[in-house]
């Protein structure tokens, strides 16, 4: 996964995130994003910066 920090966030790499992951969902956060806290561990987070490029992946 680290492999994919500073690529830009597409469709194709999201997917394969996905399933590296073994998560069943993921999503992008970008910086001014409003997200709900709920914790769940079957989601992979992808926290980009204001250009979607990828700055960390986590769980939850």
């Amino acid at each position: 996964m680290a492999s994919l920090t500073g690529q830009t966030v597409t469709p194709e790499i999201l997917e394969r995130a996905r399933e590296q992951s073994g998560a069943i969902t993921a999503r992008v956060l970008r910086p001014d994003d409003i997200v709900t806290l709920e914790y769940n561990s079957q989601r992979l987070n992808i926290y980009t910066d204001k250009d979607m490029a990828i700055e960390r992946i986590g769980c939850g």
